[in-house]
């Protein structure tokens, strides 16, 4: 949900790859890896001039590069073994959000 939230609120893309996701042998599904929620797991958006600054401050916490922001209006997700789990359109995701939140003129 983190994931489509940001995409959401920076109105870009995203490509991210579970595949270096770090995790425990009893996540071994992409839906785990995706939805489960682990306490001291965070979704951190860094921009590139960034990195080198971020990745010193995270030495000695395990952490993993996910993806970066794309100019495509999409997200798209690969899972643990690298095959193509999600893709869907930013404004898709704005759609349903809003129909869910029944925001006025987009559904219940």
């Amino acid at each position: 949900m983190a994931i489509a939230e940001m995409a959401l609120a920076g109105r870009l893309g995203l490509r991210l790859s579970l595949a270096d996701l770090p995790h425990t042998p009893e996540v071994a599904r992409d839906d785990l890896a995706l939805f489960s929620e682990t306490s001291g797991r965070f979704l951190v958006e860094i921009r590139a001039e960034d990195a080198a600054d971020f990745e010193k401050l995270m030495d000695g916490v395990l952490w993993a590069c996910l993806g970066e922001v794309t100019a495509r209006n999409e997200l798209r997700i690969s899972g643990l073994q690298g095959n193509e789990v999600i893709t869907v359109q930013v404004e898709a995701l704005k759609a349903a959000w809003q129909q869910e939140a029944g925001c006025p003129g987009h559904g219940s």
